[in-house]
């Protein structure tokens, strides 16, 4: 996992400095390191289903693209709850660009998870909308 530091370089490039200021000033750290733990627990459970060639369509898959979206959309619902100057659709489109845009972030970092989690997760949400 990346520090703080290299995970701020990353979110300046999709973040004003107004909405990176405003997410700080409602950090919570007992929060920030619950969410660390469940995505780190969550990557290491995708990582193994693609490692055994889990197919997305299956109901473990579907699970762990269930779990996914839920750990993703609760950042997005506290990134623009109350008190924030950012929409839901903006964070959203921010966090989508940012996982688009993966070779613009800083030399040497890489995403928490291999391009065949992401991919294998991108398939598994698509069998759970159906």
């Amino acid at each position: 996992m990346h520090n703080h530091t290299e995970w701020e370089q990353v979110y300046s490039k999709y973040f004003t400095e107004n909405q990176l200021a405003e997410m700080a000033r409602r950090a919570d750290p007992a929060l920030a390191a619950e969410g660390t733990s469940a995505w780190s627990a969550l990557i290491a459970e995708v990582e193994a289903a693609v490692e055994r060639g889990e197919d997305p369509a299956s109901p473990c898959a579907r699970q762990l693209a269930a779990r996914w979206c839920e750990l993703r959309q609760s950042f997005v619902r506290w990134a623009s709850g109350p008190g924030s100057n950012l929409g839901e659709g903006e964070v959203k489109s921010a966090l989508s660009r940012m996982y688009a845009e993966r070779q613009n972030w800083p030399a040497g970092m890489k995403p928490p998870f291999s391009e065949a989690a992401l991919q294998f997760i991108r398939a598994a949400t698509k069998e759970t909308k159906g």
